[in-house]
């Protein structure tokens, strides 16, 4: 939990004088051992609330859930994963006081098990990821790992003459990029990749994630099309991220689940960058999603296409005829939206509430 999750939660939390302390179980010599430790942790502290990273049984326990509930202290877990593999929560589900979900999709599935949860998307920290009125750039970008719909997007771009620039990779020489090292003990355990896709085959949009990656295959969308309207750059720092998101014309963002984009219907879902660009200002250009649209206003603070032609024709628009102040009104928008409804701090209030702790408003 020393990437992503920090900047975006554990930043922002903090910020509304939320105390957090953090219990890594990959420090121990295996999971028993840290499951024991980690009950002995919460019975020597004053906790008003025990979150976990995760809701699979073999790296949390069922009985270290219980035994920390006896305490009287509440168990949360958020369920990053619940449209992708839900049968990572199947056995503890129904243990925890709360679970909030990030899909709604396989909501049935937490209710067969008989999960307490709430339903709430991803946010952005609106202080680390903040918008900066630079001079707009008439590009392209994507920051991230191009595969499955994310490389067909690109390719779409690319091969019709619109200059695509792709921030993917380490840069050895960049500090900033480097992982700091932690001396783990174990590795996070997961099921294999057998049981995992045998699992998929037992609800539908599993089934569909199966379909999108044998279809992709024979159609050879994962490749990314090399060509001159191709630039390819190292993977961002995390502060030059927000600089490229406030500063470009248009941020390309997938709404499509894996390699799903290969089937005539897509299975779509939510991530982390559709609220990382607004956030920074940026004008995120993506697939239609239903969803996302409840979320921000289409035209005015995000920009959808339906197909191949309307991408096209979106991307040379906006570009190439767009004012300067039509774009800067779409990334004020979209900022302004971002920052009123979709921060973390939103998000973690209404699991407060639900739970009864009490926090300063």
């Amino acid at each position: 939990m020393f990437q992503w999750q920090r900047t975006h939660i554990i930043d922002e939390l903090e910020r509304h004088k939320i105390e957090i302390e953090t219990f890594n179980p990959l420090l121990y010599s295996n999971v028993e051992e840290a499951n024991e430790k980690v009950v002995e942790v919460v019975s020597n502290g004053n906790y008003d609330l025990f979150m976990s990273n995760t809701g699979y049984y073999k790296m949390l326990f069922v009985d270290t859930l219980e035994r920390i509930k006896k305490m009287g202290v509440p168990t949360f877990t958020i369920s990053w994963d619940n449209l992708m593999a839900p049968y990572l929560d199947e056995i503890l589900a129904p243990h925890f006081d709360l679970m909030w979900l990030t899909a709604k999709e396989t909501i049935k599935l937490y209710k067969n098990w008989g999960a307490n949860y709430f339903f709430a998307p991803y946010a952005a920290n609106p202080f680390t990821y903040s918008y900066s009125s630079l001079p707009i750039n008439r590009t392209v970008c994507f920051i991230g790992t191009p595969h499955g719909s994310r490389s067909k997007m690109i390719n779409t771009l690319t091969q019709a003459g619109i200059q695509v620039d792709l921030y993917y990779g380490r840069d050895s020489h960049n500090k900033e990029q480097s992982d700091p090292i932690i001396p783990i003990k174990y590795s996070i355990i997961h099921p294999s990749v057998y049981e995992s896709n045998f699992k998929r085959l037992f609800f539908a949009e599993g089934r569909k994630l199966l379909l999108g990656s044998i279809v992709n295959r024979i159609k050879g969308y994962t490749q990314i099309d090399e060509n001159d309207k191709l630039s390819r750059h190292f993977g961002l720092p995390h502060s030059e991220m927000v600089k490229t998101y406030s500063s470009a014309a248009l941020s390309l963002a997938s709404t499509s689940a894996s390699h799903t984009d290969a089937l005539s219907v897509p299975l779509r879902i939510i991530n982390l960058r559709n609220f990382e660009i607004p956030m920074c200002g940026g004008i995120e250009l993506c697939k239609y999603s239903e969803e996302l649209a409840n979320y921000f206003e289409e035209g005015k603070e995000i920009l959808f296409y339906k197909d191949s032609c309307e991408l096209i024709d979106k991307a040379n628009y906006y570009l190439n005829r767009a004012s300067e102040q039509e774009l800067v009104g779409i990334k004020q928008a979209a900022r302004k939206r971002a920052e009123a409804e979709h921060t973390w701090w939103k998000r973690f209030t209404k699991a407060f509430d639900i739970l009864g702790l009490r926090y300063e408003k």
